[in-house]
């Protein structure tokens, strides 16, 4: 009887909690995370915010032509109310898992357009300091 119970038991234990499970978000996969770069920059002598991003327009365009280039996003954060010590500005560049930015890392030569690109800004603006992030996008709970 005891067994038969149990069984019983483990039976509707099923039903109930089997079904709730499977209710339950499946796990990120890895790799799904964003990367973002965020650069600290200043503007050179006579550029305005208006030639920038311009000519920021021409680097994505280049940058997305890398192998894993094919989804990279990117902002430029101008500053309303901010400690930027003598930097003028940041720039944000977002590849959507870190297989795209090591893949375009990897293609990044200096016969690529983004290389070429990044040749000719010569003393346009200045971006020498970046920090490398992973973006963990937190949703509601359900």
């Amino acid at each position: 009887m005891r067994l038969m119970l149990g069984c019983l038991l483990a039976f509707v234990m099923l039903i109930v909690v089997a079904p709730s499970a499977q209710l339950a978000a499946p796990p990120a996969p890895a790799d799904s995370n964003e990367i973002v770069q965020i650069y600290q920059c200043s503007l050179g002598e006579g550029v305005t915010e208006d030639m920038l991003e311009a000519a920021v327009k021409d680097w994505l365009k280049a940058l997305r032509t890398l192998d894993g280039g094919e989804g990279i996003k990117i902002q430029i954060l101008w500053p309303v109310a901010a400690k930027m010590g003598d930097k003028d500005f940041q720039t944000v560049v977002t590849y959507p898992s870190f297989t795209a930015f090591g893949r375009s890392w990897e293609a990044y030569k200096d016969d690529t357009a983004a290389a070429k690109w990044e040749a000719l800004q010569g003393e346009k603006w200045s971006c020498p300091d970046s920090a490398l992030w992973e973006a963990v996008t937190i949703e509601p709970s359900k």
